[in-house]
């Protein structure tokens, strides 16, 4: 299997993870308004990388590809650290080297796919 094919599958596989955050949000819109318009800003966000995935395999399509899992990557390891109980401060300062890691790996990840699947031009 090639790179090209092994982004399309999880490029799919993304949008469709953006329909768990479509319910939830459409059901927590009855308790939090704010809340449920994050969610669901997120899910339309997968959705549409699903659909640029189907539709329209661009480099662009690789970054938002990256992106996206580099979001639930986060939201995992944010989960974690909410469940290790340490202070607020420790927590927020790992959180944001995690953030800043993934951030730049997101950026170095994407370009290096997009070299090997669309050739050496420049994304």
């Amino acid at each position: 299997m090639n790179a090209k094919r092994s982004f399309q599958i999880i490029g799919t596989l993304v949008g469709l993870s953006g329909l768990v955050p479509l319910y939830l949000g459409i059901k927590y819109i009855q308790v939090n308004v704010l809340g449920a318009i994050g969610i669901l800003a997120v899910a339309f966000y997968l959705c549409y990388v699903g659909y640029r995935t189907s539709l329209r395999f661009t480099q662009k399509t690789i970054r938002l590809i990256c992106s996206a899992i580099y979001m639930w990557i986060t939201f995992l390891v944010l989960m974690l650290l909410v469940n290790l109980e340490m202070p607020l401060m420790i927590n927020i300062l790992c959180s944001s080297i995690v953030l800043l890691l993934l951030t730049w790996l997101d950026r170095k990840v994407s370009d290096y796919y997009s070299k090997i699947i669309f050739g050496d031009t420049d994304s």
